[in-house]
């Protein structure tokens, strides 16, 4: 084999890796860019609770923007109180090992506002079997819980009314 057949072999496979590295560059920003605008608050946490991301939800609901906070430990901030409780008792839950499927927190936004999302989330560890992070994912349920909470109240409100009429 000569040393033109060589080069020329050679420059196939760069140009045949260079057209591959171009096509997972374009494939990771597609990605990035789905999980930046989803519309579900989608965090990264170290396993001592600071921020490695947050997405653009998580701003929107928290008032925080992600450079406010990457690197910080931001549960005190948005669990402030008797909130606390609740995320200790999912932390548990998921120290113990086990993902965490439609837990519900309410959190306080920096305008405080109480805002409950339901949470999901599982640990990503490292090759050497070490908790690397904890990635969670969040819907906001505000909404849904205050409409569920008036249908109860109206629902009450009906039986009273068809309690006093049978009362009559």
């Amino acid at each position: 084999m000569s040393t033109q057949t060589d080069v020329a072999a050679l420059q196939r496979r760069v140009a045949d890796l260079e057209q591959k590295l171009a096509q997972v560059q374009e494939e990771r920003e597609i990605y990035r860019h789905i999980v930046q605008h989803a519309p579900a608050f989608i965090s990264r946490l170290t396993p001592d609770g600071r921020v490695v991301y947050m997405n653009t939800t998580c701003e929107q609901i928290t008032g925080y923007k992600a450079e406010e906070v990457i690197g910080k430990a931001l549960l005190p901030v948005l669990y402030p109180g008797e909130l606390m409780g609740p995320v200790q008792d999912y932390l548990r839950i998921a120290a113990q090992g086990g993902d965490v499927r439609d837990y519900e927190l309410t959190l306080r936004s920096r305008s405080g506002e109480l805002r409950t999302l339901a949470w999901n989330s599982f640990h990503r560890f490292a090759t050497d079997g070490t908790l690397a992070e904890v990635v969670s994912f969040g819907t906001d349920v505000t909404e849904r819980k205050a409409a569920e909470a008036e249908h109860r109240r109206l629902q009450e409100e009906v039986i009273a009314m068809q309690a006093a009429t049978l009362a009559e």
